[in-house]
């Protein structure tokens, strides 16, 4: 499973045509660009991000979430999706189809997961080392030689 780093958008059979002998790739991120650490590093993404973000507010200015030719067969809220300006460098997985689309399965959010996560451990042991700074924290460890019940546990 190798990782990518790429630019996806929403599959919408009216910005990227329509396939009668593929419709399962409704729902979909389809892959704009992918770049290698150098180009990331080179912020060579910007540029395309820019290009993508001017299209849509371009060609798409005032759309009518009504237009039944530019509504999404399956996601309502498309347009308000696409118009916000959430057009990010993603981690994915790539997904080459046999009619010759390049599927994206984003797998960033893991990584925004595992940084909650952590966020909340080191608040909380940031919390126990606050209550073991008490006077009477330490009292209690120079009597008992170890931490109160409500400061011992640290994840």
């Amino acid at each position: 499973m190798g990782l990518e780093l790429a630019i996806c958008e929403l599959y919408h059979p009216y910005i990227h045509g329509y396939d009668n002998n593929n419709n399962n790739i409704y729902g979909h991120y389809l892959i704009n660009e992918t770049y290698s650490s150098e180009e990331f590093y080179n912020n060579e993404q910007d540029e395309l991000l820019d290009i993508i973000k001017e299209g849509y507010e371009t060609r798409f200015p005032n759309v009518k979430i009504n237009n039944s030719e530019l509504s999404h067969p399956f996601i309502n809220n498309y347009w308000s999706i696409v118009k916000k300006d959430n057009h990010v460098l993603d981690i994915v997985q790539k997904i080459e189809k046999d009619t010759g689309e390049t599927l994206a399965i984003k797998k960033t959010f893991w990584l925004k997961i595992f940084q909650r996560r952590w966020r909340n451990i080191l608040k909380e042991r940031q919390h126990i080392i606050n209550m073991r700074k008490c006077p009477k924290a330490i009292t209690y460890r120079q009597i008992y030689g170890d931490w109160p019940e409500y400061c011992r546990i640290m994840k």
